[in-house]
C-alpha cells in the first residue's frame, strides 16, 4: 500500500516496476511492496531485459540506462505530440507515436547512435500503448475504414480484429482561412459530388482525425461527400489555435467555417448544390450560427443536440456542464437566437429528451423561436428516451437531409 498517487507503470525486471510518483519516478518492489526513489521525471516506457527506461524530465526526453541519464538530441527536435509506445527487445530502439494534426506517425529511434527514422504505415490513428517482441511491434490502430484492430509492424503490415466491412475511405485536405490553413478530414470528392456535407465536431475541445469516426462514416454512407474541418478551437494544432475561441465561442470558428464554405463554392461547378451544414453538440451550435450569418452559403442545416449559447447552456445545464462551460471560456459568446431567423434553407433539429449534457429545453426554445410564418421548413425531431447521441437511437434521421 502507498499513501500517494502512482501513475503509469513500466516493468523494470521480474519483480519491480517503475511508476511516476508525486516527486518523480519510483521503483515498486512487487514482492514486498516497498517503494524507493528511482529518478527525476515521469516514466513513460521501460524494457525489463535491458533496463532501459524512457523518461520525460523537465520537458525533455531522456533515457536512463546503467546508472546514467542521457538526453538524445534527435528526440528533442521531433515536431508534434510524442508518446513512447514500446522499447525493442534488448533496448536497442524505442518506438514513438507522434501526433501531428489529424493523424499519427510511427517513428523508430535507435538508442546507440541517436538515429530517428519514420516507419511507413497506413494513414490512421495509432493507439497510446504498444508491445515489442521478436515477432514485431504491436499497437491498437483505427482509420476511416478500420473501426479498430491490433496492428503488427514486422516484416509486413498486418491487422487483426478488423471486421472487414466495406467503408468509404478518407484523406486530408487544407482550406485557407483567416489566420492560416485549416486541416480537414475529407470523405469522397467534394468537387464533383452531388451532395456535400460540412461536418462540425463537438467539444469544443476536440478535433476530427483519421481514426474511426462513426458520425462521419454514417454521413459518408448516405452517398454524400463529407468535409470535416478542424477550425479554430480544435485541439491538436497548438495552444493558439485551440484557445482562439476562449471567451468568444462561435465567432473565430464560425468565420473559419464560412470561409471553408466559400472555398467549397469556388471549387464546385456553377449551379452545383450548396453544402449542407451538419453538427452535433458544440458543432450543432456552430452550424446554426454559420447558417444564420451566411445563409447564402448553405442548402440546409442539421443540428443534433444543439445549445443556443454558452450563457444559455450555463443557466440550464448540470453542475458538471456549467463547470465545463466556465473552464472552456464559453461565457459571453455568440447567441444562436440573434441570427436563427435568417436561416432560410431546410433546417433539421434532433435532440434526445433525456440528454444529460445539453438539456432538450435548448432545442425546444429554438423551435418556439422559429415558429412563425415563412419558416415552415423547420423539422424538429425529439427522440424519446435518447441521451446526448440521439442518432444512435434513431439513425434513420440522417437520410432526411
Amino acid at each position: 500500500e502507498h499513501a500517494g498517487q502512482l501513475r503509469g507503470g513500466a516493468p523494470l525486471d521480474s519483480r519491480s516496476m517503475a511508476f511516476t510518483g508525486d516527486d518523480g519516478a519510483v521503483r515498486l518492489d512487487l514482492a514486498d511492496g516497498t517503494l524507493a526513489p528511482l529518478l527525476p521525471g515521469r516514466v513513460l516506457a521501460a524494457d525489463p531485459r535491458s533496463g532501459l527506461v524512457v523518461l520525460r524530465v523537465n520537458d525533455r526526453w531522456a533515457y536512463y540506462h546503467q546508472g546514467r541519464i542521457v538526453y538524445p538530441t534527435a528526440l528533442q527536435a521531433i515536431e508534434g505530440a510524442v508518446l513512447p509506445l514500446a522499447v525493442a527487445p534488448g533496448g536497442g530502439a524505442v518506438a514513438l507515436q507522434v501526433r501531428r494534426g489529424a493523424r499519427t506517425h510511427l517513428l523508430r529511434h535507435r538508442v546507440a547512435d541517436d538515429r530517428l527514422t519514420e516507419v511507413d504505415v497506413p494513414v490512421g490513428i495509432i493507439g497510446d500503448v504498444g508491445a515489442w517482441s521478436a515477432t514485431g511491434l504491436r499497437f491498437p490502430y483505427s482509420s476511416p475504414v478500420c473501426s479498430g484492430a491490433i496492428a503488427t509492424v514486422g516484416k509486413e503490415w498486418h491487422l487483426a480484429g478488423d471486421d472487414g466491412a466495406e467503408r468509404v475511405p478518407a484523406h486530408l485536405e487544407w482550406f485557407p482561412c483567416r489566420t492560416g490553413d485549416v486541416e480537414a478530414v475529407v470523405y469522397g470528392d467534394w468537387r464533383t459530388a452531388d451532395k456535400v456535407v460540412l461536418a462540425l465536431h463537438g467539444g469544443p475541445d476536440a478535433a476530427w482525425d483519421m481514426g474511426w469516426q462513426p458520425t462521419l462514416a454514417r454521413l459518408a454512407a448516405t452517398g454524400c461527400a463529407v468535409v470535416a474541418p478542424n477550425q479554430r478551437g480544435s485541439t491538436g494544432y497548438g495552444a493558439a489555435h485551440a484557445e482562439a475561441i476562449r471567451g468568444d465561442w462561435g465567432v473565430p470558428d464560425r468565420i473559419d467555417v464560412s470561409r471553408i464554405g466559400r472555398a467549397l463554392h469556388r471549387g464546385r461547378p456553377a449551379g452545383a448544390r450548396a453544402p449542407i451544414l451538419f453538427g452535433e453538440s458544440y458543432g450543432a451550435y456552430l452550424a446554426l450560427l454559420a447558417a444564420g450569418h451566411r445563409p447564402d452559403l448553405w442548402s440546409g442545416c442539421v443540428a443534433v443536440a444543439p445549445f443556443l449559447s454558452g450563457d444559455r447552456l450555463h443557466a440550464e445545464a448540470s453542475p458538471i456542464m456549467r463547470a465545463a462551460v466556465e473552464r472552456l471560456g464559453g461565457r459571453g459568446g455568440a447567441d444562436v437566437l440573434a441570427v436563427a431567423r435568417r436561416i432560410h434553407g431546410p433546417l433539421l433539429v434532433v435532440h434526445g429528451d433525456q440528454d444529460e449534457a445539453v438539456p432538450v429545453s435548448q432545442s425546444r426554445a429554438l423551435r418556439h423561436h422559429l415558429r412563425r410564418p415563412g419558416h415552415a421548413r423547420l423539422e424538429y425531431v425529439e427522440v424519446a428516451g435518447a441521451g446526448h447521441d440521439p442518432l444512435a437511437a434513431q439513425p434513420d434521421v440522417l437520410p432526411r437531409f
